[in-house]
């Protein structure tokens, strides 16, 4: 039979994991209202952001030490030597990535966006990368921030003679406009500042694909595609209708 040590010394080591478990789900918990305070309006991103000038050569100058692109280049380089990476295909710099949106070809570059989640701030970013090939990809700042949406969700881009047109669906917002002109799209700016087809016009609203787009005039009609919440939850019932907005006028 164990002596009375032995019985003790096993039940301060139960106490002790018992502990250790308490403290763990309760630093958890605070970990997970840290990042619930983001998910707050106004939805302020936690990500460094920077406004670069309007030249080429002032944007080439101000990335060679933007902190964003600096820390790609130290993630790409430690995460290189994991051998199910991905080495063709592009894959985000720091994070896990959803789908890509806004391809576009602007000034003699191709153009990717994609649905990133830094490590600061968990909620979708449109991350972005450029190539003169498809082939090799270069690592930019993040273009498109929450707020006054909690996350930046799917879209398209419609390049216009001067401009790119992003339009993408802004969770808890509704549809969202964001416009840039500078010479790698560093720069966006969301027209109104809030969402141009607000939730409430679309109370069933979930996601949408510009399909297509007519230039009229100085409005731009958006053909939007959206389901209804109830079919989410089975695939194979999701009913998909077609409507035309003239969302734009800038």
């Amino acid at each position: 039979m164990p002596d009375r040590f032995s019985i003790w010394q096993n039940k301060l080591d139960s106490m002790n994991r018992n502990i250790f478990f308490a403290l763990s789900f309760l630093a958890s918990i605070s970990s997970i209202k840290s990042f619930a305070q983001a998910n707050e309006p106004p939805y302020v991103s936690a990500v460094p952001k920077f406004t670069f000038g309007t030249s080429l050569a002032e944007q080439e100058d101000q990335l060679k030490a933007n902190p964003l692109v600096l820390r790609f280049a130290a993630s790409r380089k430690r995460l290189s030597t994991d051998r199910y990476r991905p080495l063709y295909h592009f894959v985000s710099p720091e994070s896990t990535l959803n789908d890509p949106n806004g391809l576009s070809f602007w000034q003699g570059n191709w153009h990717l966006f994609y649905q990133g989640y830094p490590p600061e701030d968990r909620r979708q970013h449109w991350g972005h990368a450029i190539s003169k090939d498809l082939i090799h990809w270069r690592d930019l700042p993040y273009a498109i921030y929450p707020g006054p949406e909690r996350a930046v969700f799917s879209g398209a881009a419609y390049v216009d003679s001067d401009k790119v047109i992003a339009m993408y669906h802004g969770t808890e917002a509704g549809n969202m406009v964001a416009v840039s002109s500078d010479p790698l799209l560093l720069n966006w700016e969301k027209v109104t500042g809030n969402a141009v087809i607000p939730s409430a016009v679309l109370p069933v609203f979930h996601y949408h694909t510009v399909s297509s787009t007519l230039p009229s005039g100085k409005e731009m009609e958006c053909t939007i595609r959206f389901q209804r919440e109830e079919h989410r939850k089975d695939r194979e019932a999701v009913k998909y209708q077609w409507v035309i907005f003239s969302v734009l006028k800038i």
